[in-house]
């Protein structure tokens, strides 16, 4: 109706004035009322099975992945896509490639909703998968943090609404004058246990981005030690945890390809959850980046760039 009325109008030119109006606010109205509809959400996949299943073929291996998926929304489509059938366009893209790695526990980041994730689960065209969110509180962009997964949680996913101060003591971020508190808007908590294996706390967490700039260095510091304080719990309290999620930052013990170095300290939060007493003990980290286990010429940052007309070597983005 509105590509009707608007050629109309072209057409007519001027001696339509008063009709095209008429039509545009009638057009108006109309696209209000689709975006309004668009707007329903779902958040109702936060709770654990009474029973939790365990669907992997293959029990004797588990494999982990986290992805930001950017941007997987099909209710408020238009924050990033031009259209509905590009935003589905887009998650049939992510299904494609989930189903080739085929990982059982996927932690992915930029979810709109429960009700993506099971468009996305019959986009990969496996059952096995259940889906898991408990809502964040991003309002800016809208953007969650899930689980897909074939081991259920054993307990309810939630979150913390602890806060941190910034700037954190020591810092390194460059010349601002920004100071306050931050808590972590997207991220979720819960424990697996899947069979033959021990049970382990999952920390899912998507930490704010632009590692190069002062004012978010010094607010994802104090994202990371509010995670820390939480990894730290469960530590001390002999739980295994996997702490994974897109943390926007890079680690200075474990380089990736370019030799990316942090001005901020929140992967190595993240990592000596338990901060040693003395200034001269040696560091002990109680968790470790997976990525030290793959050669450093392989280690690749993601370079997020949504102008796909351009393209630059994966080394030179690194």
């Amino acid at each position: 109706w509105c590509v009707v009325c608007g050629v109309w109008c072209v057409v007519c030119g001027v001696l339509c004035v008063v009709c095209c109006v008429v039509c545009e606010c009638v057009c108006c109205v109309w696209s209000t009322a689709s975006v309004g509809a668009q707007a329903q959400l779902t958040f109702n996949c936060a709770a654990a099975p009474a029973v939790a299943g365990d669907r992997r073929l293959d029990k004797s291996t588990l494999t982990i992945a986290h992805w930001n998926v950017e941007w997987l929304f099909l209710s408020k489509w238009d924050k990033r896509w031009s259209s509905y059938e590009e935003a589905m366009a887009h998650l049939k893209l992510v299904a494609g490639v989930m189903k080739a790695l085929n990982v059982d526990v996927w932690h992915l980041a930029e979810v709109e909703d429960c009700s993506v994730l099971g468009k996305l689960i019959d986009a990969i065209g496996d059952s096995t998968y259940k889906p898991y969110m408990v809502r964040g509180t991003d309002t800016a962009t809208g953007q969650n943090v899930a689980l897909l997964t074939r081991v259920d949680p054993v307990v309810n996913l939630t979150r913390t609404e602890a806060r941190a101060a910034y700037p954190v003591l020591g810092n390194n971020c460059g010349s601002t004058s920004v100071s306050g508190t931050s808590a972590v808007s997207k991220h979720l908590i819960t424990r697996l246990h899947p069979q033959n294996f021990p049970p382990f706390v999952v920390v899912g967490a998507h930490l704010l981005a632009f590692p190069d700039e002062a004012s978010r260095c010094r607010q994802r510091e104090a994202q990371a030690l509010v995670l820390q304080g939480v990894i730290a719990s469960h530590v001390q309290a002999g739980l295994n945890v996997v702490c994974m999620g897109d943390f926007n930052d890079w680690d200075l013990q474990v380089p990736d390809v370019k030799s990316s170095r942090p001005i901020s300290r929140a992967l190595s939060f993240l990592k000596d959850v338990i901060p040693e007493k003395e200034e001269d003990e040696a560091v002990t980290y109680e968790l470790v980046n997976v990525a030290q286990n793959v050669a450093q010429s392989t280690r690749f940052t993601a370079y997020y760039n949504p102008d796909s007309s351009v393209c630059l070597a994966a080394r030179d983005a690194s």
